[in-house]
């Protein structure tokens, strides 16, 4: 590696370490903290007192039982764990209490008896979608101008290229002067020919013999001839000749001379004929171009104008969306919190009763319809209790799978006891099976009933209606037979285990 080698390594090497140092420095700068300030919803205000109703009494009693109710569950849970016993989940029971508080115990209002409490429905603020006040309303629209200004703008571009070069054409035509040229001229002067001419001449020639019988040709002739043409013409016939041939030569030359003379004046007038002719067709040509390319200029400053008017126009539009949008938002937001406060205070109000939550695709328009509706519901107490039948009759099932033998049982329970039975079943059923075992043939209607009214009075859910005194001993002696029966089987039961 040479010097110069060493030198370049070592350049890029600083290079990389103070690439490398910068983003560490960079790195290690606070960054900035976003603050997110909470929403609050607005406070809930409460326009009456509740304490003193007879539906807050009803909760209130409900919340004891069901608090007495975790506690018992929670001793009897630690108590099975003690001894290590399986315990089993009753938190059934309190949701069935629930359901049947909220069934038993319906609200009154305005002389009809309810369901659920209704809340005050507040009118949700509605978004009006104002068109824009620019002269297009849609992105789409705007798009189709700029794209229609383009192209008319680029077609112009080209139109004013094109017809610069044809003034350019045009132009060169009249600096180079191609057109004076005597090109398709023919002459309207008879031709001349010196031979022909030359021998009219000479048939001219008059021959007389002199004084010594010698044949002379007379000049006189030609000389007059001479003298004319010099008096028509001194400057351009200036012979000397007095001789026949000479003159004759003279008179053919200038004659010559003077049909090429004609001649070329002629060709000159039909060329500068042609050049005034050709170059003020062109001038006019160029003046007609000239005036087209200013109109092409004119039109492309208009649509310059109108792309330029087109942006700005376009500007106040997005301007004016962002802030459609921003008040749509806070519009939303106000719903949705008039929304969630209604909601809030539906479930405040129905506590025991019912508690709802908004769906994931729920409107706030939807979940207000929701309330009011929940609102109107009417108790029907056949409904009630038929609810209670069809449940009392499917919990007893569960203790013996004959139909008959169960519906005999329901006839030995009232409503109000088929009613408790319902809320405590899971402890009846733990209860039955620890004393008689799965499926008891051996047990009759009579027998089961006695056994779950046994539980109802043991119970701190009290019956409505009491069984009879004797009724009840002679059950309780029965089932306390039963139940040693099912002990002792039990018994028999561990012991072959």
């Amino acid at each position: 590696m040479n010097l110069n080698e060493q030198r370049e390594f070592m350049r890029n090497n600083n290079l990389a370490m103070t690439l490398k140092l910068d983003k560490i420095i960079e790195d290690a700068k606070p960054k900035p903290k976003i603050e997110k300030r909470p929403i609050i919803p607005n406070r809930i205000i409460i326009d009456q007192d509740i304490t003193g109703t007879p539906e807050y009494k009803a909760t209130r009693q409900i919340s004891d039982l069901l608090l007495s109710q975790t506690l018992n569950d929670t001793i009897t849970n630690a108590m099975n764990l003690i001894s290590g016993k399986k315990s089993e989940n009753e938190n059934k029971v309190s949701k069935e209490v629930e359901d049947d508080f909220r069934a038993m115990n319906p609200v009154e209002v305005g002389g009809e008896k309810r369901l659920y409490y209704d809340v005050p429905i507040p009118t949700l603020p509605k978004y009006n979608d104002v068109p824009p006040t620019t002269r297009f309303k849609t992105e789409a629209e705007f798009t189709a101008e700029r794209q229609r200004l383009l192209t008319a703008l680029n077609t112009d571009i080209r139109n004013r290229t094109l017809k610069q070069e044809e003034i350019k054409l045009v132009e060169d035509d009249l600096n180079d002067k191609a057109y004076a040229t005597p090109a398709g001229f023919t002459t309207s002067i008879a031709p001349y020919d010196p031979n022909a001419r030359e021998a009219y001449l000479r048939s001219k020639i008059i021959t007389y013999t002199d004084s010594r019988g010698i044949e002379i040709d007379d000049p006189k002739p030609f000389r007059e001839i001479r003298d004319q043409i010099k008096k028509s013409d001194p400057a351009g016939f200036t012979t000397k000749a007095t001789g026949i041939e000479g003159i004759i030569k003279a008179i053919i030359k200038y004659e010559s001379e003077e049909y090429n003379r004609a001649v070329k004046a002629e060709e000159s007038a039909f060329v500068g004929e042609r050049v005034v002719k050709t170059e003020a067709a062109l001038q006019t040509e160029l003046a007609k171009l000239k005036l087209e390319l200013r109109n092409i200029e004119f039109q492309i400053t208009a649509i310059e104008t109108d792309i330029t008017a087109l942006t700005a126009d376009y500007d106040a539009y997005l301007r004016e969306v962002e802030q459609k949008e921003i008040e749509k938002n806070q519009i939303e937001n106000e719903s949705r919190l008039l929304a969630t406060d209604a909601l809030n205070t539906f479930n405040r109000l129905n506590q025991g009763r019912v508690q709802i939550q908004r769906e994931p695709q729920e409107t706030d328009d939807a979940l207000m319809k929701r309330i009011e509706n929940l609102g109107t519901l009417k108790a029907d107490p056949a409904d009630v209790v038929n609810q209670i039948l069809d449940k009392a009759k499917k919990n007893i099932l569960q203790l013996t799978p004959d139909l008959t033998k169960a519906e005999l049982v329901l006839k030995n329970l009232t409503s109000d006891e088929q009613h408790m039975m319902n809320k405590i079943f899971p402890k009846i059923k733990k209860n039955y099976i620890e004393t008689f075992g799965t499926n008891n043939k051996d047990l009759n209607e009579n027998d089961i009933s006695e056994f779950i009214k046994d539980q109802i009075s043991s119970h701190p859910f009290k019956s409505t209606t009491p069984a009879p005194t004797t009724t009840t001993t002679t059950s309780r002696s029965t089932t306390r037979s039963r139940r040693n029966k099912g002990r002792s089987s039990n018994r028999r039961r561990r012991h072959r285990t």
